[in-house]
């Protein structure tokens, strides 16, 4: 048994040797072969692993103080606490830990709501978070391991392995910031990323060939709707933009004189990398006919597609469910509109200069590779011939004419 007065007389002559702390479990003193430092440790197990932690050195170190470190790692074990990593987050200044949910509130308050302008998609995210924190969000962040994190994302992944990932992203994230902080010392979403990855996106269903195009347009135009809806099929399938910024158009983006549709950047998909940025469409001819006759119908409200719901405007559903209604589900979709624009320029006026990059900018991608990066030009004298060559080939697979589009039939 250790006593104050047998470490002083061991002191005076040390020899190799190993006395245990008869009042503190696993605590004992040792000089070790070649050595004449006495020095304290514990001999523990957490979670069947058995480890060994220093206590200090023998005279620097009292018995008293090294027994009361030995009391306190017996006290992390008996609630479930790694002494290893609560040394680290003392170390670290982490010894008031924020529970996961906490931290998640933390991060979505300081980071994710300063660049989420979308408030469905931050409702989705926020929820998908909380989803997590049912089962492990009352734990310190701190003591969150992989296998804890995992199975936390299991039933998610098994609905969704589209959603799970997404959502251990946006975990990725919040660790990250807890690190940053100083709440926590280790990033458990990140050791397991690969294991919950995106499946690759289908690609959209679009018809390329121009009878099946031109016999999908007038199935599409015969089932019975309103003329507005005629009117947001053909402009949506002419403009190659997203369903999104044509249906909440408003006519106040809309330049008549320098025939130019500006999308502001709020209503534009948020890439990757970097800010939303706003989308102008130029009007072709047509264009400026198909929206005459729409503000006939609606030039009296703020929106170009106005309707009863809470946002003011036509669903970007609506048009999908019509071309679904009209037999075409699986066959035509509404986001292949912009690769039928894509194609049919690519192939007809690919020997033009710059039309692939102008195309890609027409539908409001970034262009890819080394040679985007140095090429800011926006080739805009290119997208305005390209969308009038565009406009000029859906006319010509309308059942009737273009003017008719809109008014009683």
């Amino acid at each position: 048994m250790l006593t104050d007065k047998a470490l002083k007389n061991w002191a005076k002559k040390p020899e190799p040797g190993q006395v245990q702390d008869g009042s503190i479990p696993g605590m004992f003193a040792i000089v070790q072969n070649g050595q004449t430092a006495i020095r304290f440790r514990i001999k523990y197990t957490h979670n069947t692993k058995a480890s060994t932690k220093a206590l200090g050195t023998y005279p620097k170190t009292s018995l008293l103080a090294a027994r009361k470190k030995a009391g306190a790692i017996i006290d992390d074990l008996a609630s479930g606490l790694d002494p290893k990593l609560v040394a680290k987050r003392n170390k670290l200044d982490i010894q008031n830990s924020p529970t996961l949910n906490q931290l998640a509130d933390q991060w979505i308050k300081e980071e994710f709501l300063n660049t989420a302008s979308d408030q469905k998609y931050t409702k989705r995210v926020t929820n998908r978070i909380k989803e997590v924190c049912k089962s492990i969000g009352t734990l310190q962040a701190s003591d969150i391991d992989a296998p804890m994190l995992r199975s936390s994302l299991l039933a998610m992944r098994d609905r969704s392995e589209d959603e799970a990932a997404r959502t251990l992203s946006k975990l990725v994230d919040i660790f990250e910031f807890g690190i940053s902080l100083n709440l926590c010392e280790r990033n458990p979403a990140y050791s397991i990323r690969k294991q919950f990855k995106s499946p690759k996106p289908e690609s959209r269903k679009t018809i390329l060939d121009r009878n099946g195009q031109q016999q999908m347009i007038a199935d599409v135009l015969a089932y019975d709707s309103k003329p507005e809806c005629d009117l947001l099929f053909i402009i949506s399938l002419i403009s190659g933009a997203r369903i999104g910024e044509i249906a909440g158009g408003k006519w106040d983006e809309i330049s008549w004189q320098e025939k130019i549709w500006y999308v502001p950047a709020e209503r534009t998909k948020k890439p990757r990398n970097g800010p939303r940025r706003a989308h102008n469409i130029f009007l072709p001819s047509q264009q400026i006919i198909l929206l005459k006759n729409l503000k006939q119908i609606t030039g009296r409200n703020g929106y170009l597609f106005p309707s009863r719901a809470k946002s003011g405007h036509m669903s970007k559903e609506t048009l999908k469910t019509r071309i679904n209604r009209a037999g075409y589900q699986g066959k035509q979709d509404v986001h292949g509109f912009r690769s039928s624009l894509s194609s049919y320029l690519n192939k007809e006026f690919g020997h033009l200069g710059n039309t692939e990059t102008a195309v890609e900018i027409m539908s409001h991608r970034t262009p890819q590779g080394v040679r985007a990066i140095y090429n800011r030009n926006d080739y805009w004298e290119e997208q305005c011939v390209l969308w009038q060559y565009w406009a000029d080939y859906v006319e010509g697979l309308l059942p009737f004419p273009l003017g008719e589009l809109g008014l009683k039939r």
